[in-house]
């Protein structure tokens, strides 16, 4: 099932890439990305930290991206597998 995109405009879309790939360039930490499917399209994540860690899920807040980690992600990926 395809569901409709989210931005009003191809070019809206590329510009918000853009800015978030910006913005993945200062994770300070190695990461793996992921899409995980389901019911409602896929999620994307990001996971930090030792594949063998204690697991820790961030969720950011509305009109926000994981990005929001970025200051905090280098002290809470140091005992933990960290996914947002």
């Amino acid at each position: 099932m395809t569901r409709p995109s989210a931005f009003k405009s191809p070019e809206g879309e590329a510009a918000y890439f853009s800015a978030y790939d910006a913005a993945m360039k200062t994770w300070p930490v190695p990461y793996d990305e992921i899409d995980i499917s389901n019911r409602f399209g896929a999620t994307h994540v990001v996971a930090s930290g030792p594949r063998s860690a204690p697991p820790l899920v961030l969720l950011h807040g509305y009109w926000a991206t994981l990005t929001m980690w970025t200051p905090n992600i280098a002290e809470l990926s140091r005992s933990h597998r960290v996914a947002g």
